[in-house]
């Protein structure tokens, strides 16, 4: 035996890592005998036995015994494991951008038993060999061997293969825990989607996937480009993690994989002389499975009373693997919108099996002549015989059947998840995800790996048979040239029958995965499918040549049957890329689409075009067109159709919820519930997931308070003709009191007036009056309402705002969507300090003294009403409160 064992252990950096590895091993070889001399002779009263030893002549080598001989081989056997194991800890990468504190482990297991055959040889270099057995000869897995001839001769004889065995097994085991610190932005976000969907691209050879993978990284950049610009400005302005978050997570994994591999295959005996080979049954069967008998001018094979029977030996293949992983984590993300616990969980498992057989046939050929001469029957069972001429004598018999390889192999895999995130401080919504996918494998194949048969040459055959004759998949062959020489002669007493054989290779896999998320992480709602399959066939035909079934059939034609098409790395690998590729695309397409839509929604409100506002709507019917184009270019025409039935229904199912009163979350999760139903009912999986992507990323993301601020950019005008369509008003009826009370405001001020449509899209509604969070709303009014003596830069004391804060360039305190709350205060006490707020693309600036938002161009005039009202929300107010304590100044809430 052998045992070895290796261990090392290294530190750096506040980390360090140990290694061992434990290997042992055992063996077991069969131990022959080597007979050499010029001529050897051996002659038993009883058995003559070769195990694994051999006997090599210079000249002749005879052997005679009373009873039998055996030629067998011996049997190499072999043991082997190895363990390894690996431990980190300390500091290590998290993924992504991401560093994580704690412990690593990875532990390797191997086994691998192996039994092969040692064979056995009789052979000589310069003469002939001659056995002759009294009763049985029998070769097992060895070798007999001559320069001149061989003659064989026994009342039974059978030679045949030896059978060789092999286990292996692999298990992996992966663990992991620690504190994670890890950071993300619009930049960091956008290469690792970017990052992730051309690896997929890297993995399909599907040139329709490929290129929705390039679109959906295009679409990503032009939905973002908004939030990548402000990132790479700030970038360039020194301040790499303006509008990021820091998130830290305490969290564990740990994975197991196994898979284990049989083999039971056969090791051939072979039979070659250089001159004829001559094999004579005397009194029972002649039997070759899976071996070759081979000479350089004629083979006999006579069964003087018996049957003569060529086949193939058998070999299998099996396998099992399973996989599964777990992970959970726990912890606090800190950006701009304030601070949030989150947690999350997943688990995914999956399992396949396979198992093949295939057949070594067993192959007779003369550069002669091959005669083959039986008492009773004569059958060619996965076996060919191949010659110049052939000469058949059958007493009985007659059969020619070819053997198909088998495999099969199935697979199927699952995974699932969950994450929930709840603001502790400052805006945020509670929101949460679920994930789930499925991915199923299946593989089917049945095919001739070579046809049996007789092979003649230019000789041709003659085949006399005094039984039946059945050919399954079989044939009788030879050169045009024989045919054409009329050296062909069949005939057989009794019936003749034929039969082909199908080949056929297939196999289906398909998957997906779908997100649904509710509230603050809405934006992570999406689906992707894949799929792959393949199949082929063909026929095996039964024929002999010019005489019967297929006479076309000659020497030297290819075969026929067909190889496996089958890889399972490589299908997995295309499902798993189409599935993110798909995932991507329909999120982003969605999203890209859906903005396009509500701009044109808003413009058309804006101009009073009533029939553009119908098809724009969130239900009509420009919309729906480009939402079935996406869906359809990700999935076929169901999943387009299930993305237009989706976007014409869902969003009246998402009003009727919000009017009853119904919490966000809970429209959010039943309108992509119904989005994967219908979309299922109408496409299937690809419908389901089209459903999922355009309700969670249009008809979700339009919701009244998204419109609301297009309609506020889009213009007084706009917001009023919203008021008097009957599907936005009933939007709009949704939103709080003092919002509707607003647009009531707006309604009564543009239909006053006497031109009724002075306002124009692009421009913020006329009213400019803001509204104090804790006081009266002010009286409206036709005049602008100023506050000269209430000096932004300055304080209630007269000190210049931010002279006692902390130094800042810009900091982000609040965020959501369009809308963002920056503080800076780059010089404290040389230049003032700063509080805006930013509502798609306008800036308006924070007075300390009145409480209010004002017109960043108008020093003491307030912002619009509307924009005011934002101070009615906590999580604004909260944001106020932490600007107020970056300038160093009071609370104003």
């Amino acid at each position: 035996g052998r045992y070895e064992e290796t261990y090392s252990k290294k530190s750096g950096f506040l980390s360090k890592k140990s290694s061992l590895t434990v290997q042992e091993g055992a063996s077991s070889l069969s131990e022959g005998s080597v007979v050499t001399g010029n001529a050897i002779y051996v002659q038993a009263g009883r058995d003559i036995a070769l195990q694994g030893s051999h006997l090599v002549g210079q000249a002749d080598v005879g052997l005679i015994a009373k009873r039998d001989i055996s030629i067998r081989a011996g049997t190499d056997s072999a043991a082997a494991t190895t363990h390894t194991e690996t431990k980190k800890s300390g500091l290590f990468s998290g993924g992504g951008f991401g560093i994580t504190l704690g412990k690593q482990s990875t532990t390797t297991d191997h086994s691998n038993e192996s039994q092969r055959a040692a064979a056995s040889s009789v052979q000589t270099q310069g003469g002939n060999v001659a056995m002759v057995a009294g009763n049985r000869y029998e070769q097992e897995g060895s070798a007999v061997l001559a320069k001149g001839d061989v003659s064989i001769v026994g009342k039974t004889v059978d030679i045949h293969e030896a059978r060789e065995l092999e286990r292996d097994k692999f298990e992996t085991r992966a663990k992991q825990s620690g504190l994670t610190v890890s950071v993300g932005s619009p930049l960091i976000d956008f290469g690792m989607t970017a990052g992730r969907v051309g690896r997929a691209i890297g993995r399909t050879s599907d040139a329709r996937t490929q290129a929705l993978g390039v679109a959906a990284i295009g679409l990503n950049a032009y939905n973002n480009a908004k939030d990548l610009g402000n990132a790479g400005q700030a970038l360039l302005n020194g301040d790499p993690l303006a509008g990021a978050s820091v998130n830290i997570s305490l969290g564990s994994s740990q994975s197991r994989s196994t898979s284990a591999y049989q083999v039971d295959s056969g090791a051939g005996s072979a039979v070659r002389a250089d001159g004829n080979v001559h094999i004579t049954a005397t009194d029972g069967d002649l039997r070759v499975r899976g071996s070759d008998i081979e000479a350089g001018k004629n083979v006999g094979l006579i069964a003087q009373k018996g049957n003569i029977v060529l086949e193939a030996a058998e070999n299998r293949f099996a396998e099992q693997n399973s996989r599964s992983s777990s992970s959970g984590s726990i912890g606090v993300s800190v950006g701009a919108g304030g601070v949030s616990v989150n947690a999350s969980a997943s688990r995914a498992r999956g399992q396949g099996s396979g198992e093949s057989v295939s057949y070594t046939n067993t192959h007779i050929r003369a550069g002669g002549t091959a005669s083959v001469q039986s008492a009773g029957d004569t059958t060619l069972r996965g076996a060919t015989l191949v010659a110049d001429a052939v000469r058949a004598d059958v007493g009985g018999n007659l059969a020619i059947e070819s053997l198909q390889d088998t495999s099969r192999y199935n697979e199927t895999s699952r995974n699932s998840g969950f994450g929930i995130s709840v603001p502790i401080v400052g805006a945020g919504r509670v929101g949460g995800s679920i994930t789930a996918g499925r991915t199923q494998i299946d593989s089917d194949y049945q095919s001739v790996g070579e046809q049996s048969g007789i092979r003649a040459g230019n000789g041709g055959f003659d085949v006399n048979v005094k039984g039946n004759t059945d050919l399954k998949g079989g044939s009788i062959t030879s050169t045009q040239a024989a045919i054409d020489g009329g050296k062909n002669t069949f005939t057989t007493g009794g019936t003749l029958t034929m039969s082909d054989l199908d080949n056929r290779a297939s196999y289906n896999a398909s998957g997906f995965e779908v997100t649904v998320g509710v509230g603050s992480q809405l934006g992570s709602s999406g689906a992707g499918v894949g799929s792959d399959k393949g199949n082929a066939q063909s026929t095996s035909r039964a024929g002999i040549s010019g005489v019967a079934g297929n006479t076309e059939a000659r020497t030297g034609d290819a075969e026929t049957g067909i190889k496996p098409i089958f890889d399972k790395n490589r299908v997995s690998d295309e499902v798993n890329a189409q599935i993110t590729i798909t995932r991507e695309f329909g999120r982003q397409g969605s999203t890209a689409w859906g903005n396009y839509a509500n701009q044109q929604y808003v413009n058309a409100l804006a101009s009073g075009d009533k029939e553009n506002t119908e098809c724009w709507s969130p239900e009509g019917g420009c919309r729906a067109a480009g939402h079935a184009i996406v869906g359809m270019a990700g999935g076929g025409v169901g999943a387009g159709a299930a993305a237009a039935i989706t976007s014409m229904t869902a969003p009246e199912i998402a009003t009727t919820l919000r009017n009853a009163g119904t919490p966000d979350v809970i429209v959010d999760a039943v309108v992509q519930g119904y989005g994967a139903g219908i979309g299922g009912a109408v496409g299937g999986s690809a419908g389901a997931s089209a459903g999922v992507n355009e309700a969670g990323n249009n008809t979700l993301a339009l919701n009244p308070l998204v419109l609301l601020g297009m309609l506020v950019v889009g213009g007084s005008q706009a917001i009023a003709n919203c008021v008097n369509d009957p599907g936005c008003k009933r939007q709009m009826d949704t939103l709080p009191q003092r919002a509707r009370e607003w647009l009531d405001n707006i309604v009564e001020a543009v239909s006053g007036k006497p031109e009724g449509n002075n306002a124009s899209p692009g421009k913020k509604p006329a009213d400019t009056y803001g509204t104090p969070p804790n006081g009266p709303s002010l009286p409206p009014g036709d005049k602008e309402e100023k506050n000269p003596d209430a000096d932004r830069r300055l304080n209630q004391e007269g000190e210049m705002v931010g002279r006692n804060g902390t130094q800042t360039h810009s900091n982000t305190v609040f965020n959501r969507g369009g809308t963002r709350i920056d503080v800076e205060n780059a010089n404290p006490g040389q230049r003032p300090g700063q509080l805006h707020l930013q509502v798609e693309g306008d800036k308006y600036y924070f007075n300390v003294n009145t409480g209010l938002f004002e017109e960043a161009n108008s020093p003491g005039v307030n912002a619009p009403r509307y924009i005011n009202e934002m101070l009615k929300d906590p999580k604004v107010r909260a944001a106020v409160n932490r600007g107020m304590q970056y300038l160093g100044e009071k609370n104003i809430f």
